[in-house]
């Protein structure tokens, strides 16, 4: 069975995108993030030939983008229009997170830039060693060079669940 791409199911569109804002703004630290209809609308116009996970970057970049404000059709227009960049790369990403947090400490909205980019970008460290894993966390350890330990407390500090724990979950559900 072939799963359909994203470009032929757009009305899954806002449910992904209400699914990432959740996941991403508690990430980033905007709690309540909400977008408006036409920045939605504009969203499931899009051709997503990156499928899902596209979406899901762009969900991200906006939503650092609207810095905690109601997502809106500039906010997706830039965000997607650095995508067709060439220098969208990490280094790049990470400059302009780091420059947004510190924006944000220099109007006085927080005063811990430093700890949050570091948690940050611990937290998408071993979120991607574990997922790149498949779950393995002696392996995703081996490749962080931590102790399997510091992995597994890690990812309970973090929250940090593979595919395979909530799987495993749903099975303990059933009996």
């Amino acid at each position: 069975m072939k799963l359909p791409t994203l470009r032929e199911r757009p009305e899954d569109i806002p449910d992904l995108v209400n699914y990432f804002l959740q996941k991403y703004g508690k990430e980033l630290g905007f709690p309540q993030p909400s977008i408006q209809p036409d920045a939605l609308e504009y969203l499931q116009g899009q051709p997503w030939p990156g499928n899902v996970r596209e979406l899901e970057n762009v969900v991200r970049k906006v939503l650092l983008l609207a810095r905690g404000f109601s997502i809106n059709l500039d906010h997706v227009r830039a965000a997607l229009s650095k995508l067709s960049t060439p220098i969208s790369s990490i280094d790049q990403s990470l400059k302009t997170l780091v420059s947004d947090l510190l924006f944000a400490a220099q109007r006085g909205e927080l005063d811990d830039a430093h700890s949050r980019i570091l948690q940050m970008a611990e937290r998408e460290i071993f979120n991607q060693a574990i997922q790149m894993a498949h779950g393995n966390q002696a392996k995703a350890a081996r490749w962080l060079g931590v102790t399997r330990t510091t992995m597994r407390e890690k990812l309970i500090h973090f929250g940090l669940r593979t595919a395979d724990d909530k799987h495993h979950d749903s099975e303990k559900e059933s009996y």
